[in-house]
């Protein structure tokens, strides 16, 4: 059931919609103000199983949703919760050691009420938190880590109160971890916090850090610290020229006989902050092509190839040279690979 609530809305035929809510597995209240809620019944959602709130008011407007209660109280088998709301989110963690997955956008709530929802949902499974607190005063971290034993996805966005989460937080099978950085945060960068939270999560394959980074340093300590990535992609600020330089692609480089950062990569993404000479690119491609192994694609024979998805955007234009080997690797390795290279008058996009 999803239903849409602008203005003053009809309250006999919420009544009646509402009146058969013990038969809703989903809902979603897209709404603009609660107050007709205490017109109307509102428990026994006894078969409810996911719950999205999307409140949307006037600017300057909040929505006063403690009349929310009453679903999360008669909600036994709630397993999915979707809050996107201004307002605080409390109320989630009525049933939260049910909930395996949480959606949070809570833009005006503080990071400490965050962490206090993410501490009553000790089961979550994939979280999304995204917050753009602007207080420049960031909380503490907590003396103990919220344990989150079973989370394997974590999705966030925020502000430098980011900083709190990430060290305020434990997921030991964490598989896989995407961050995004508010752009009005100026030149602050939460490395630190971002590193101690890696720390308890040996098991991560997939890293996304969007706008995050701040120096080149800081990406090759990460690659260097989580050996068992698969995937790995890292987007620079805009007007950030210099994240990703020759440096950075000599490190991933293999060596013959010798050891070498990421062996398991599979996926490598790079969008912005490119400062790499062309055979620099492709020295580095060819060097995961692997001599030996031998993959059979249809008639033809070719070199395995480690990298399977290999894609530069937001770049400085490709020699037509090297575009050309790079379309040659392509074809005789299996990778996949494209980008969308800046010339002086134009972006042309390749895909191999």
């Amino acid at each position: 059931m999803e239903i849409m609530i602008r203005g003053d809305p009809d309250i006999g035929a919420l009544r009646v919609l509402f009146a058969e809510c013990s038969r809703f597995r989903q809902l979603t209240l897209d709404v603009q103000n609660v107050s007709w809620w205490g017109d109307i019944p509102m428990e026994g959602f006894t078969q409810l199983s996911h719950l999205s709130v999307n409140t949307w008011t006037d600017p300057g407007v909040l929505v006063e949703e403690d009349e929310l209660s009453a679903i999360f109280l008669s909600a036994p088998r709630l397993r999915s919760v979707d809050w996107q709301s201004t307002a605080d989110p409390g109320l989630v963690g009525v049933h939260g050691h049910q909930l395996r997955s949480l959606d949070l956008s809570a833009f005006r709530v503080p990071i400490t009420r965050v962490l206090e929802v993410l501490a009553g949902c000790p089961n979550l499974r994939d979280a999304a938190i995204c917050f753009e607190v602007q207080d420049d005063n960031v909380p503490m971290p907590l003396r103990e880590r919220i344990l989150l034993p079973e989370l394997r996805s974590l999705w966030l966005h925020g502000t430098r109160h980011l900083a709190c989460l990430l060290e305020s937080v434990q997921a030991p099978l964490l598989s896989r971890l995407a961050i995004r950085w508010a752009r009005f945060n100026g030149q602050v960068c939460s490395l630190e916090a971002l590193e101690s939270f890696l720390v308890y999560s040996p098991h991560l394959k997939d890293i996304t850090l969007d706008e995050f980074l701040r120096t080149e340093d800081a990406l090759i300590s990460i690659i260097t610290n989580n050996k068992n990535l698969l995937r790995l992609n890292v987007s620079a600020r805009p007007g950030q020229r210099k994240l990703t330089t020759r440096r950075t692609f000599e490190f991933l480089t293999h060596q013959e006989h010798g050891k070498y950062a990421l062996p398991q990569l599979e996926d490598l993404a790079f969008q912005g902050g490119l400062a790499v000479p062309d055979k620099v690119v492709l020295r580095m491609i060819e060097s995961w092509m692997s001599p030996l192994g031998v993959v059979e694609y249809g008639s033809c024979s070719r070199r395995a190839c480690t990298l399977k998805s290999f894609r530069m955007d937001d770049c400085k234009s490709m020699a037509v040279k090297a575009i050309s080997r790079l379309e040659a690797i392509c074809k005789e390795s299996g990778l996949k690979a494209g980008g969308t290279f800046a010339s002086r008058n134009y972006l042309r996009e390749y895909i191999f």
